[in-house]
């Protein structure tokens, strides 16, 4: 018979998904701050059409 490990628990697992998807998040939301800030200062837009632009990439 093969080794078989045993599934986490539901707590766990939850924990899991929900610790990574807030690391996700964090990474888009940093991505677009520096495309926004890069917008704003490098070609002098407004900061809706900074988020604008980022956002489309």
């Amino acid at each position: 018979m093969r080794n078989v490990k045993a599934l986490p628990h539901k707590k766990n697992y939850y924990n899991s998904i929900l610790r990574n998807a807030f690391v996700a998040f964090v990474i888009l939301l940093l991505s677009l701050l520096m495309g926004m800030i890069g917008y704003k200062y490098l070609f002098g837009l407004t900061w809706v059409d900074s988020l604008l632009n980022a956002s489309m990439i």
